[in-house]
């Protein structure tokens, strides 16, 4: 057998022998590309979701610190108006308390 002939044989049987391996290396090969592809746009959805998620949060946090300052509004306007009306009531001490007595006629 010649040189070239025997290097002919040589490559033909290393080729024939890492076939399957090549093979094998292309499809993990393509699994990771796929993979690596779906890092950075699952990495965009949650970057945008938390982009949304934190502008919600902002929004929520003002309207509820206008809400809070709207009931101390309400809280003080409520307390005036009953010191109000506490202010016209009448009371009256050392009149004994009788069953059945109209109020209107003692007075």
């Amino acid at each position: 057998m010649d040189h070239n002939t025997f290097k002919k044989l040589i490559n033909d049987t290393i080729t024939e022998v890492l076939f399957p391996f090549k093979q094998q290396m292309k499809i993990a090969t393509k699994s990771m590309k796929e993979s690596v592809q779906f890092m950075p746009d699952s990495y965009e959805e949650y970057r945008v979701t938390m982009e949304n998620i934190k502008e919600q949060l902002k929004t929520i946090s003002k309207e509820n610190e206008l809400l809070q300052n709207r009931i101390t509004i309400l809280e003080t306007n409520n307390d005036n108006l009953e010191q109000k009306e506490r202010s016209n009531n009448l009371v009256t001490t050392g009149i004994p308390k009788q069953k059945d007595e109209d109020v209107g006629k003692v007075v």
